[in-house]
């Protein structure tokens, strides 16, 4: 057989090397180039003008339909075969109507590949005896030749039907000179064969199914040529067929090859065995591919040495990368991966458990960082041994912009809060409370000079403006505790905590320093207000008796303890707070949030035996380290009804 030079396009780098196998067989045959994209392909070819070129069909930057009809145009003698894993009849015709010289579907390259290449590179067999026609095809250069396929398009209920240039070609006539009809064809069929392709179409519209047969046509020089009919019946709902679909395809070079021909190019027993089993696997990894090229998620596979062996083209649209640049290159350098855990942790956790999820944050080819949910599952070799590993990437960038918009919005809206809590503890400090006072001050007055009647009544109004006095400082306090503002964090917790465990009857152990320097407003206030919140969760939930407080500062961080010995939180809530944010109520839900706008951490953990521990740690900017010498001693103070 003659030498032929053979381009390989698909931007598949798995089907190419299963292809450069499946090729490997005819040595007479090279291989002198591949391609990843169509664009690629008709640059080669312009440069290395290749004999045959294997074009895939669904392929980035130019699709392998558009790189055939170019190809095509400027490059007569160069011959394309198109291979896609796609429905057949669709392809075929849209194959045909760019100008492929053929069509395989990945699904059947063992059987239709070679056969089909060598169908394109030499010339039909003569027929031994003019007298049997039927044997062989015609040598003639014809269309039929070089298009070896055509297609139809049948409307049953109108007889409207569409012919490919290609079924012309195959029937032997002019798309000038012949309309496509029902009768048409059937005028081609073979005497000897006319019952049947009855009889198979006829099943095929009774079991609904899919047919798919041979037979012969005979030329208008009487010459006989085998063809491959593929096709289906479309049903209304009534159950009539409306729409016939199919393709013809020229097979005679299969049917009437020699047989001296056939077992001086037969491969070894164990070669074609070899081959049948990588074309197998090829067939496998293609529709594989293919499926992976359906998600709308990255897909990535990666070998053990971390380097990648699959990108699929959403990855493309995400990363930026082209699967011909990615491919090879190791993943974590070219996506600069921002880990959770220590990559060599999580390979380890892979390995074990066969699958790991989790956030990672890369960097795309613009610099742009992406944020995305991985998923990742193992990959296992024939001894189980660790192969690699399939990753699935969903950007969830905007998710989380649009998260951390929300928290900001959050952490202000708290701020103006706290703000607005400050405001009206002032006014009814400075206002109400003033007037208050004034009031008692004069009713004072008025029992000195009142007779017995008016006195008592005096006393009793007395009486009710002190509660009131007392109940507006109570009130003024809880919103904002004058203290925290005049003198700082540790008088206001002292404070409060002795009027929580007097009002509470809940034994209160504290431990912090005398004092602490001033820290930032909106840290003694964050510090303050999570005292708050949790010291009510345990009145109100928690069942407890006793509660420690801790606060620890240095100059580089603050940090509070709550510990109560109640009934606990649940643990699956408080790892759905840890995880998702989610499964607490709106008290902890602003904890979290005051914490985060300052840069801090917030931790739920279940107490032993029991109970619950609430734990925030804030880090301190150089403006707030220490102002004055940290003490080191420490004071405890105990208190029960009232503190000690």
């Amino acid at each position: 057989m003659a030498s032929l030079r053979i381009l390989i396009v698909d931007d598949h780098e798995v089907i190419r090397r299963g292809l450069r196998s499946l090729l490997s067989s005819r040595p007479e045959w090279e291989i002198c180039g591949e391609a990843a994209d169509g664009q690629a392909a008709v640059e080669k070819v312009r440069s290395l003008r290749p004999d045959l070129v294997l074009m895939d069909v669904a392929m980035p930057v130019m699709t392998g339909t558009e790189a055939t009809r170019a190809i095509h145009s400027q490059y007569i003698e160069t011959k394309v075969i198109i291979i896609s894993q796609n429905e057949p009849e669709v392809t075929r015709r849209l194959a045909l109507e760019v100008g492929a010289a053929g069509y395989v579907a990945k699904s059947e390259l063992s059987r239709d590949l070679l056969p089909t290449i060598e169908k394109l590179s030499r010339p039909v067999p003569e027929p031994a005896q003019a007298a049997e026609p039927e044997k062989l095809p015609s040598s003639r250069k014809g269309p039929a030749d070089v298009t070896l396929m055509g297609t139809w398009d049948v409307n049953m209920q109108t007889s409207e039907a569409f012919w490919s240039p290609g079924l012309f070609a195959l029937l032997g006539y002019s798309t000038t000179e012949h309309q496509p009809s029902l009768e048409l064809w059937r005028a081609r069929i073979h005497p000897d064969d006319l019952a049947t392709v009855r009889e198979q179409r006829e099943a095929a519209t009774n079991d609904r199914a899919d047919y798919h047969f041979d037979y012969r046509t005979v030329l208008p020089d009487g010459k006989t040529r085998w063809v491959e009919a593929k096709g289906r019946f479309y049903f209304d709902d009534t159950g009539r067929p409306y729409r016939d679909l199919g393709s013809l395809r020229d097979i005679s070079a299969q049917k009437f090859l020699p047989q001296e021909t056939l077992r001086t190019t037969a491969e070894p027993p164990e070669r074609q065995v070899e081959r049948e089993a990588l074309q197998e696997k090829l067939t496998e990894a293609s529709a594989q591919a293919e499926l992976l090229d359906l998600v709308t998620d990255g897909a990535l596979i990666c070998d053990v040495a971390h380097r990648i062996t699959y990108w699929n083209r959403a990855a493309e649209r995400l990363y930026g990368w082209s699967a011909e640049e990615a491919v090879g290159r190791d993943v974590s350098d070219l996506l600069q991966t921002e880990y959770p855990i220590p990559f060599a942790d999580l390979l380890a956790c892979l390995e074990e458990n066969g699958r790991w999820e989790g956030e990672l944050v890369h960097t795309n080819r613009y610099g742009t960082r992406v944020v995305v949910y991985s998923r990742w599952i193992h990959k296992r070799g024939d001894r189980g041994e660790f192969k690699g590993w399939l990753e699935i990437n969903a950007d969830i960038t905007q998710q989380r912009r649009a998260e951390e918009t929300a928290r900001r919005l959050s952490g202000r809206i708290l701020q103006l809060q706290d703000e607005e809590r400050r405001k009206i503890a002032r006014e009814l400090h400075d206002s109400l409370g003033q007037y208050l006072a004034m009031l008692k001050i004069t009713i004072d007055r008025g029992r000195g000079t009142a007779d017995a009647s008016t006195y008592r009544l005096l006393e009793q109004c007395s009486q009710i403006v002190d509660q009131c006095i007392a109940e507006t400082r109570t009130v003024s306090y809880l919103l904002h505790p004058p203290l925290l503002d005049e003198n700082g964090l540790i008088s206001a917790v002292r404070w409060y905590v002795e009027g929580f465990a007097a009002r509470s009857e809940i034994e209160v152990q504290m431990t912090m320093p005398p004092s602490i320097p001033r820290l930032l407003k909106e840290i003694e206030t964050t510090l303050f207000r999570i005292l708050q919140e949790s010291l009510t969760n345990v009145h109100r939930h928690s069942q407890s008796k006793k509660v420690n407080i801790e606060i620890f500062y240095d100059a580089n961080i603050v940090s509070l303890r709550v510990r109560d010995f109640g009934k606990g939180i649940p643990l699956e809530r408080i790892r759905s707070f840890r995880d998702c944010g989610s499964g607490m109520g709106v008290g902890l839900g602003g904890m979290r949030e005051r914490v985060r706008e300052l840069g801090g951490i917030l931790r739920i953990e279940p107490g032993a035996p029991s109970g619950t521990a609430i734990l925030v740690e804030i880090p301190l900017i150089e403006g707030q380290k220490a102002l004055a010498a940290i003490p080191e001693a420490r004071s405890r103070v105990t208190s029960r009804g009232t503190a000690n």
